[in-house]
């Protein structure tokens, strides 16, 4: 019985990530969704760049080898994604830079995702600091490959304009069935 009510918290949450309809985005408000299955399928090896300092990649031939083409039509665009926070900047008590990952498994015992697989994201504002819960991040979206120096930053950009804690309801035709 134990077990049972385990799994379908589970379940639950797994669900609540899967805001897929069909292959079509799900609409959270006025902000399409656009989940991790999408941002970190298929395989990405960026090159390091010939060139030293900042170099940023927006060259749209480039990302539609790197990126799907659902994602890369999102670039520029408002969206939402939900996701944990993980702080890198934070000033007096507010966090204006994090990344947003899939899950909480790049603690310090954990390993990072894929290069395609989080969000580098800014808060000008600042928010509060959501460590270990579920939050959803809305705001612009950029799609660009940085390098600071010789080292990668990010593909996934996004500009924060709210951050909503939870998931959000469970979609009426997940991608997945119990």
């Amino acid at each position: 019985m134990r077990f049972r009510a385990l799994f379908v918290i589970f379940a639950g949450l797994v669900m609540s990530l899967c805001q897929l309809s069909n292959g079509k985005a799900a609409i959270q408000g006025d902000y399409p969704f656009i989940g991790f299955d999408r941002l970190s399928s298929g395989l990405y090896l960026p090159e390091k760049p010939e060139k030293e300092g900042k170099v940023v990649r927006k060259d749209p031939e480039y990302l539609a080898e790197v990126v799907p083409a659902d994602v890369l039509e999102k670039n520029g665009k408002k969206v939402e994604i939900a996701g944990y926070m993980m702080p890198i900047s934070v000033k007096g008590e507010k966090v204006d830079e994090f990344l947003l990952l899939p899950d909480t498994g790049a603690c310090c015992y954990g390993a990072m995702p894929a290069l395609n697989g989080y969000v580098f994201a800014r808060a000008k504002k600042g928010v509060n600091l959501l460590d270990n819960v579920p939050i959803r991040i809305r705001g612009k979206f950029t799609v660009e490959e940085v390098w600071q120096g010789q080292f990668f930053s990010h593909l996934y950009f996004m500009e924060v304009e709210e951050v909503i804690v939870g998931f959000g309801a469970i979609p009426k035709d997940p991608m997945i069935g119990l």
